[in-house]
């Protein structure tokens, strides 16, 4: 890419950049380098001023003082010429070459053969830097957070285990887990789109592979969504009057993760097969939707259409919600119910136990792990439809 006088935050977003005038490379190398480089050619960029000005200013010709510009400039590309970095340029240039000048049809696509754990680190070392610009949005994460947190805790601070925990509790669980459907695919889906450009020209240069690409960008996700929901599950589970032990927890920590990786999947999913970040959330909405619909609050799954039941089955909100549910409420032996209350509301308990409301709402696994490995198993599914969309876009 080439700019012409870019602000400082434009200038902070480049890895690498190379400084040329009167047609000499001046520098090439790392961003941040750059000033220092500059430091020891006794040309020091101020304090609280934008580089890219800097070097403009400091490379230019003017027309009145253009006998001390050029041998100020010569003097720069002298020093560089005598650098360890254009040691190695010159030797990559001069590596190229001698590729170019071979017969076509004895070259590979791998001009520049990397390790598959080579791919990983340098993905890795991209991933990293695209999280470190990314601060604002990280905060913006986190604040979200924060308020989704409270306001959960807000609306259902200490929900008791009676006759209205069937709507209470049940509603809490699945109206968090469509949240975090909504939330992580959605992240996901920007992902591929804003990055594609770059994953096709290293994959058609050979430096890396699609794979290496679409698993790291996965691996950068895992630990802000890890610690994003663990930070959020503090804020309300406690306060909510949900299973009050460690272990439900974390059993409960698991189920909503699940439905965050199928959900991170699906975003990917998307990426991979549209062009744009628009159009893909366009398209995860065809997903989420009838995950949503039959996941188990609102239709009864034993009512559920013959021909609709494949996406009753792949619905990744009800494989959490019953695990969800099933932690909740598998060992709740009795459900309050006062006789003022029956009389107040003219209706009869109709809950004895946790195990009743598990049945009213179809949970199948009344043990909460196996719906995990479904979802686990439906991330990976997705994930590799991911791979397979993303290859064949970047071979064609």
């Amino acid at each position: 890419m080439t700019m012409s006088h870019p602000k400082s935050a434009d200038y902070e977003q480049f890895d690498r950049v190379c400084l040329m005038t009167e047609g000499h490379v001046i520098y090439l190398g790392e961003s941040g380098a750059a000033v220092k480089h500059f430091q020891t050619l006794d040309r020091p960029c101020p304090n609280l001023h934008n580089p890219a000005e800097h070097f403009l200013r400091e490379l230019a010709v003017r027309s009145g003082t253009q006998c001390e510009d050029v041998g100020r400039i010569e003097s720069f590309v002298n020093y560089y010429k005598d650098s360890e970095s254009y040691r190695k340029m010159d030797e990559g240039i001069s590596f190229t070459s001698k590729i170019s000048s071979l017969k076509p049809n004895i070259i590979s696509r791998k001009v520049l053969p990397i390790t598959l754990a080579g791919q990983y680190r340098e993905n890795a070392k991209r991933g990293y830097l695209l999280v470190k610009r990314s601060l604002p949005f990280l905060t913006r994460q986190v604040l979200r957070t924060v308020v989704v947190g409270l306001t959960i805790a807000l609306c259902f601070y200490r929900v008791r285990n009676n006759q209205d925990v069937t709507q209470n509790k049940a509603g809490l669980l699945f109206f968090y887990l469509t949240y975090l459907s909504f939330t992580w695919s959605g992240a996901a889906t920007a992902l591929i789109p804003s990055h594609f450009p770059v994953i096709r020209r290293d994959y058609s240069k050979g430096m890396y592979g699609v794979c290496p690409c679409l698993l790291t960008a996965l691996l950068i996700c895992f630990p802000i969504q890890t610690l994003l929901l663990e930070l959020e599950l503090v804020l309300f589970y406690f306060f909510t009057g949900l299973h009050w032990s460690a272990l439900a927890f974390y059993n409960c920590y698991f189920a909503c993760y699940s439905v965050v990786w199928v959900a991170s999947s699906v975003g990917f999913f998307c990426g991979s097969v549209t062009r744009t970040a628009r159009a893909a959330r366009r398209l995860m909405l065809a997903f989420i939707l009838p995950s949503t619909l039959f996941g188990g609050l609102y239709i009864n799954s034993r009512t559920v259409p013959y021909l609709l039941r494949p996406l009753k089955h792949l619905s990744w909100i009800k494989y959490g919600w019953s695990a969800a549910m099933a932690n909740e409420f598998q060992n709740v032996d009795y459900i309050e119910c006062s006789a003022e209350r029956e009389i107040e509301y003219n209706f009869t308990c109709r809950f004895q136990n946790g195990a009743e409301i598990l049945s009213l709402y179809q949970v199948e696994n009344t043990v909460w792990w196996p719906n995990l490995v479904m979802n686990i198993l439906l991330g990976l599914g997705m994930f590799f439809l991911s791979f397979l969309c993303l290859w064949w876009r970047v071979r064609r």
